[in-house]
């Protein structure tokens, strides 16, 4: 059904104003027949079994009762999942067009526009971050100090392109 009204709006996009009533005619006939068939697709079929035990039917209905409220959470999972991933995915092909318009690689668009805009970490923070992870490190601050920088500083780029990501849109 979506491919055939995908032809269709090409085929409308082609048409002159002569010919448009003939095409609104035979999108209205098309229209008419498509009616027609959702109505028979919609014919109730007979109540089928989904188990029987001792000779007594399960329905579908009475499933669909007991694991409504599962069912529901589960299509808002779902839900979730995709819209993230439509975002992703929409924040990437974003991300693909500013960097074409600009003659680069995504990487390096983002290394030009966000990476090099982060200043390595302070010692404060370095050592507030050390202070926070002491007691699971067991290990002397000089001894992570390069290692926690380079953690924040990663931590920073992250958000930072995160945060161009979202802007960008």
């Amino acid at each position: 059904m979506e491919e055939a009204l995908a032809i269709i709006a090409i085929i409308l996009v082609g048409v002159h104003t002569s010919s448009l009533k003939a095409a609104l005619l035979a999108l209205s006939c098309f229209f008419s027949a498509a009616a027609g068939w959702a109505q028979n697709s919609d014919v109730p079929k007979p109540k089928q079994p989904v188990a029987t035990i001792g000779g007594q039917a399960i329905y579908d209905d009475e499933l669909l009762a007991t694991v409504q409220g599962q069912l529901f959470s589960l299509r808002n999972q779902e839900y979730d999942i995709k819209k993230k991933a439509l975002d992703s995915l929409i924040e990437q092909k974003l991300l693909e067009t500013a960097a074409k318009k600009k003659g680069l690689e995504t990487e390096k668009l983002l290394q030009q526009e966000v990476d090099s805009k982060i200043q390595e970490p302070s010692d404060e923070e370095v050592k507030a971050n050390y202070l926070a992870q002491k007691d699971r490190l067991n290990r002397a601050f000089d001894e992570v100090k390069a290692q926690l920088s380079q953690a924040l500083k990663q931590a920073k780029i992250q958000q930072a392109r995160q945060d161009y990501l979202r802007s960008a849109h």
